[in-house]
């Protein structure tokens, strides 16, 4: 394996380590135990299962995959530290907030995504084998 793959993946792994330590540094250790834990448990599929396509049939479950790991970032890096640093509003309004904020991006982003995975159902019916 070459260097830069290890690197890379010790990358990957430990990155998410750092949406955790943002959100203790603004609001404490137990939400950022908890960010932590959110974002490994949408991280680590994504990183094992690069060639996954179960999101291309269960479009449902799609959506609120990327809500999810949506709401995990937003929290990390809009709802968890800034806003709740400043105003000092519940770390529970924030990360209600910070869902908000997901679910609007996951609804806006969602009818690309479904003609993204159509095309790759497209591209998969083209290339299987016949017979």
């Amino acid at each position: 394996m070459k260097n830069h793959t290890r690197v890379r993946r010790l990358v990957l792994l430990f990155l998410p380590l750092l949406f955790g330590l943002s959100v203790v540094a603004g609001t404490g250790p137990g939400p950022g135990l908890a960010e932590a834990i959110a974002v490994y448990a949408w991280w680590l599929p994504a990183a094992v299962f690069t060639r996954a396509r179960w999101h291309r049939r269960h479009e449902r479950l799609s959506f609120a995959y990327w809500a999810w790991a949506f709401a995990t970032l937003a929290f990390a890096l809009l709802a968890g530290v800034p806003l709740h640093a400043v105003t000092r509003w519940p770390t529970g309004l924030c990360a209600l907030l910070a869902a908000v904020i997901a679910l609007g991006a996951s609804a806006a982003l969602w009818p690309a995504q479904r003609r993204f995975y159509a095309m790759q159902r497209r591209l998969d019916a083209a290339h299987r084998p016949q017979g």
